[in-house]
């Protein structure tokens, strides 16, 4: 360890502008991980990787270099002054009784200068956003300034057009959510985090802060998610500090591997995943936890329901055999005590009907599928849900998202979790229902999961290959798909007639 300090001249370049614009800024100290932690030193770095969060909540400023790949790029750009002043332009139109000078400036610099940025690439950097006041990106054309109130730059010094009221929303966002709560894809999403923990909730939105918990932390997993780690291990303890700001709502012993033990957790198990990957090397988070996959996670299901999703399972219990630092790989996962509907399913894959596009690229991520399909065109294919015994199956809408590959000859069961109505491109709103995909574990009654599948029953047809329901009113099999699965005892850990099976997930 360093006692004496180092030549500034012999910094990289970034640390090097960084202290210079600390000294203009008239502050004495500063921060710089790569140089106040030891590198490749275990020891150090686990003393004061717990304690950096603390460091970026309580810096008076937070200097970002956006504009570089790495500590040897700088803050430090020549710039063309038109970026920020705009281009000039005389411009008459007479058809709208327009004339004069008018300046030419881009609408959403954000987008590319920031959000695209090397440095947002980052997992480790989304925490550190969330947790600091303020935030001067150096990005290649101007300066960027993000808070829990505003989003401004040189260009738009009082806030730009890219604030919340000119934001570009999806279709199928549902209107119910709190104001700025959605599946956001430009990393704007500061000033939500920051309303939750000064608890201002909008009083014009029947939303509880329970709710609005829900919601802010499906888009702090979302967002983070998108992010790159170096190790697999810090998974989860990039985000610690985030998780740790919020105790001052949700006691922390309430946090466990990347989600909250509260009364809506069954609805945060309904993360899923755009690809299939190979697991990861390091096992650090149970199946059910998003933190078990190394590929970004989004709620799409939370943020599409057009009503209040009615949660249909219940927790009845959570298994921890043993307390571990987050970091450390888990040999005996914690587990979730469920229960609620449950089925055995298939997947099949099939040509497309006229009904309208793919709902989902799940055919693409299930290597086995795409190995006895290769043959056909990609577009040519949907999935299909086939519901064993219940004389059923699902096509479009159904989706299915796989997070990992699916053993050969499992015996695939899907569990209810949810319903509400939800908005498709193609049809008005349907009545739909949300679970998880789940494979057999070792024990009994126990599972691991593998995905999430997204249904509308009333669109379901018959299933002809299932010869014991083909003379069944195809309304009847739709009323009874969970219920009387016959699921045998191997398989769950007490059945309820009313409320369903009791199953284990690790």
């Amino acid at each position: 360890m360093a006692t004496t300090g180092m030549p500034v001249k012999d910094l990289p370049a970034t640390f090097r502008d960084a202290i210079t614009v600390t000294n203009r800024l008239g502050l004495e100290y500063i921060w710089i991980d790569a140089l106040c932690i030891i590198q490749l030193d275990a020891e150090d770095w686990s003393l004061h990787s717990v304690t950096m969060a603390k460091v970026y909540s309580y810096s008076a400023i937070t200097l970002a270099a956006a504009a570089s790949s790495d500590a040897h790029g700088g803050l430090f750009r020549e710039r063309n002054p038109a970026s920020i002043n705009g281009a000039k332009v005389n411009l008459k139109w007479p058809s709208h009784e327009l004339e004069g000078e008018f300046y030419l400036v881009p609408t959403d610099p954000w987008e590319k200068a920031v959000a695209n940025s090397p440095l947002l690439k980052r997992a480790w950097v989304f925490q550190e956003r969330l947790l600091s006041r303020g935030t001067v990106y150096f990005a290649h054309d101007m300066l960027y300034w993000e808070c829990g109130e505003l989003y401004a730059s040189e260009l738009y010094p009082e806030a730009g057009p890219w604030d919340l009221q000119y934001r570009y929303k999806r279709f199928d966002v549902a209107d119910r959510l709190p104001s700025g709560v959605q599946s956001v894809e430009d990393y704007r999403f500061k000033h939500v985090y920051t309303e939750l923990l000064t608890r201002e909730l909008n009083a014009e939105k029947t939303v509880t802060d329970e709710e609005m918990f829900l919601y802010v932390w499906a888009s702090v997993v979302a967002q983070y998610s998108v992010g790159k780690l170096s190790k697999e291990t810090d998974k989860l303890i990039a985000i610690d500090g985030v998780a740790e700001q919020l105790t001052r709502i949700v006691p922390r012993e309430q946090y466990l591997k990347g989600l909250w033990k509260q009364e809506n957790l069954p609805l945060s198990l309904l993360w899923r995943t755009e690809t299939e990957e190979e697991p990861p090397s390091t096992r650090v988070a149970p199946s059910w936890s998003w933190a078990s996959v190394y590929t970004p996670v989004d709620f799409n299901f939370l943020f599409r329901a057009q009503t209040e999703p009615k949660v249909v399972t219940k927790v009845i219990d959570i298994i921890t055999p043993y307390n571990e630092p987050e970091s450390l790989e888990i040999s005996r996962p914690p587990a979730l005590v469920l229960q609620g509907p449950l089925t055995e399913v298939r997947f099949r894959s099939a040509s497309r009907s006229a009904l309208g596009p793919l709902h989902s690229n799940w055919w693409k991520s299930h290597n086995t599928i795409r190995n006895r399909i290769k043959f056909l065109k990609p577009l040519d294919l949907t999935p299909r849900l086939v519901f064993m015994g219940k004389g059923l199956k699902a096509d479009y809408p159904c989706a299915i998202w796989l997070d990992r590959e699916v053993p050969k000859n499992s015996r695939i069961f899907a569990l209810k979790i949810a319903e509400a109505d939800i908005r498709h491109p193609w049809q008005e709103r349907l009545p739909s229902e949300c679970g998880l995909l789940l494979i057999t574990d070792q024990e009994r009654g126990t599972f691991r999961r593998i995905g999430t599948f997204e249904i509308a029953v009333e669109k379901m047809k018959r299933d002809w290959a299932d010869q014991k329901t083909s003379f069944t009113a195809v309304s009847k099999l739709r009323d009874g798909i969970w219920s009387d699965s016959g699921i045998d005892k191997r398989f769950n850990l007490g059945k309820d007639e009313k409320d369903g099976y009791t199953i284990k997930i690790v």
